[in-house]
């Protein structure tokens, strides 16, 4: 009754999901560790968050391929830009506290989070087939991408 078709209330849990994703990850940066230890941190809850999101899509694939994406796609750059956001803070963070080097936080974050989006989307591809070993893969892409990222930044 809240919803005017699936596709918004689809669109609805995912921002809900995401939004949660946000608290969970703020409430992470304002804890006193290493940035190097919140950015994996990071790769690892929005895995988490994603494959989630996959396994509902799974359950409704024809929605998502042919009227979600359109739908969502408007969300889509709102969601990404927050990403982003939350990657720089991180990254600031790991600046002022001398663990990094000083560099363009947000070239860095966009290029960050551009390379996390590539390795899903290559990973994924347009299908939303999804199962442990595809999992398995992003999950070890992703992490070494953060292990190469941080080695790059790192104040040695």
């Amino acid at each position: 009754y809240y919803f005017p078709d699936k596709e918004n209330l689809f669109v609805a849990v995912i921002e809900q999901d995401f939004d949660e994703f946000v608290k969970t990850i703020d409430s992470l940066i304002s804890k006193p560790s290493k940035a190097s230890f919140k950015l994996k941190k990071y790769i690892h809850m929005r895995n988490q968050l994603l494959n989630k999101l996959l396994t509902l899509a799974k359950i409704e694939r024809s929605t998502v391929s042919e009227v979600l994406k359109p739908v969502f796609s408007e969300h889509r750059q709102k969601l990404l830009a927050k990403e982003k956001e939350l990657i720089a803070k991180i990254l600031e963070l790991g600046i002022k506290e001398g663990e990094f080097i000083k560099f363009n936080v947000n070239n860095y974050a966009d290029l960050f989070i551009s390379a996390l989006v590539g390795i899903r989307a290559q990973s994924v591809g347009v299908t939303f087939i999804y199962d442990s070993d595809l999992e398995d893969r992003i999950n070890r892409q992703a992490t070494l991408l953060v292990d190469v990222f941080l080695k790059s930044i790192q104040n040695v």
